[in-house]
C-alpha cells in the first residue's frame, strides 16, 4: 500500500510582497530644480535651472559650488537606509510608493536647501557682496533656492 503524502502550499505574504515591488516598476523621486520651479521673476532672461547648473559646475568667472552633487554624496548611506525603509514600508507595512518615496524626496529636498543656505564656499568677490548687500553665496533674491523641490514619478 502507497503512502499518501498531502502538501499544503501557504502564501506566508510573498504574494503581497510580490505585488508592492512590482508597483515599484518605474517609480523613481527626482529631486533639483524641476521644471515647475525653473522660471525667475527677475527679467535677467536665465531660469533657475540655468542658474543652478552654473553654480552646480561653475562657468566662466562663477566658481563651482556644488550644491546637488555634494549633498547627494556627503549623505549617500542616510539615502540608502532612506531608500532601503520606504521599500521596507512599500512592501511589508503596505504604505504608498508615492507617500513612502515623497519622504524621502522631501529629506533630500531640505538637505539640499540646508547645503546652499551653508554659503559654500568660495567666498563671493567684494563686487558681488557690494552689489547684492550679503556675503551668503547663492542667496540673492531666493528664489534659487525657492526653486529646489521633489516630485515622485511614474
Amino acid at each position: 500500500m502507497a503512502a499518501r503524502v498531502k502538501i499544503i502550499d501557504r502564501d506566508l505574504g510573498y504574494k503581497k510582497i510580490y505585488r508592492a515591488l512590482k508597483s515599484l516598476n518605474g517609480i523613481e523621486v527626482v529631486v533639483g530644480i524641476t521644471a515647475k520651479k525653473a522660471d525667475r521673476s527677475t527679467g535677467s532672461g536665465i531660469n533657475n535651472a540655468t542658474l543652478g547648473l552654473i553654480h552646480e559646475y561653475g562657468l566662466g568667472r562663477v566658481p563651482e559650488r556644488s550644491f546637488i552633487r555634494s549633498t547627494v554624496e556627503n549623505n549617500l548611506k542616510e539615502y540608502k537606509k532612506l531608500l532601503s525603509g520606504a521599500v521596507k514600508d512599500i512592501t511589508v507595512n503596505g504604505i504608498k510608493p508615492g507617500k513612502a518615496l515623497g519622504l524621502v524626496g522631501l529629506k533630500v529636498q531640505g538637505d539640499i536647501k540646508d547645503k546652499i543656505q551653508s554659503s559654500i564656499p568660495p567666498a563671493n568677490a567684494e563686487a558681488t557682496i557690494k552689489a547684492k548687500g550679503s556675503s551668503v553665496t547663492l542667496i540673492d533674491t531666493g528664489q534659487l533656492i525657492g526653486s529646489i523641490s521633489y516630485r515622485v514619478e511614474g
